[in-house]
């Protein structure tokens, strides 16, 4: 149940309903609290919930879970310090890779990369192909940030290896521009260019569509769009602010903001105002 709801979560951003995507990971941490034989359920959900904020650009809310779990330690290992349970020792590699999304968001990538040297050894001992899949694309996005073309080329060659014959196209998808840069070079090089360009149709008109913040002077944020969506229900404010996990000041500071952006004054003109640019 708690691997559905987090699979769940997951389809709903992909969707972007962002408000249901947090409903969802939010029942599987209670879900995972209900259970006392192991923490590895609450690990693994709060590690899941960590990597569906950097998807909505909440880096503050990841970094918070970072934090608790001093992940920054193992930056630079030249191997893992691990427990010997190897359901913790899962769970520290998903913490771990999600920590590395973490840091390529914050532009730290050769932390990162030295992170994903340390990671790699044992998803691919346990053959955990979709883990691998994402090591080599988180790779070659740190590669290619650094402007090391043809090692970020050799690295989703690598990924792109491993998924064709299974036909995984997801973790590409969330990977956004610099994927379709990337998928662009080596279609170029004409070297696995097939999947490449598959993946570049599908790619190409989500990134690349106008975007629905045009009519506005300065864009919602996608903290600002969260709050939006939550306006349209009939919670009031302070029950918004602990869905969110936000203060009600904050509540109303993102909601200050809205207006001002949207050029309104109501709760209701907001929505209103909303739908007609199609944000939500």
């Amino acid at each position: 149940m708690i691997d559905s709801y987090v699979t769940l979560a997951y389809i709903l951003q992909s969707q972007g309903d962002v408000v249901a995507a947090n409903q969802s990971i939010d029942q599987a941490r209670k879900l995972a609290g209900q259970t006392t034989a192991t923490e590895n359920d609450d690990r693994y959900v709060a590690s899941q919930q960590a990597n569906l904020r950097l998807h909505q650009g909440d880096l503050q809310s990841a970094k918070r879970w970072a934090s608790k779990l001093s992940l920054e330690k193992h930056i630079g290992a030249k191997k893992l310090n691990l427990s010997g349970y190897l359901g913790a020792d899962v769970i520290l590699h998903y913490e771990l890779i999600v920590f590395a999304r973490l840091l390529t968001a914050e532009k730290q990538y050769d932390q990162v990369l030295r992170l994903l040297t340390v990671i790699m050894p044992l998803m691919e001992q346990l053959g955990y192909l979709k883990k691998v899949i994402e090591i080599h694309i988180l790779t070659a996005t740190g590669l290619y940030a650094q402007g090391k073309i043809e090692p970020a080329i050799s690295a989703l060659k690598l990924a792109l290896m491993l998924a064709q014959p299974e036909g995984f196209v997801r973790a590409f998808l969330d990977e956004g521009d610099q994927m379709v840069s990337l998928l662009r070079e080596l279609e170029v090089r004409s070297e696995g260019a097939e999947f490449a360009r598959d993946l570049l149709n599908i790619l190409t008109p989500v990134v690349e569509k106008p975007k629905l913040h045009a009519d506005l002077v300065e864009p919602l944020s996608e903290r600002e769009i969260e709050v939006l969506l939550m306006l349209r229900t009939e919670l009031r404010a302070p029950e918004i602010a602990e869905h969110l996990h936000i203060s009600v000041t904050t509540m109303r500071t993102h909601t200050r903001n809205i207006y001002s952006k949207l050029g309104v004054h109501s709760r209701y003109e907001a929505v209103n105002r909303a739908e007609e640019l199609d944000l939500l």
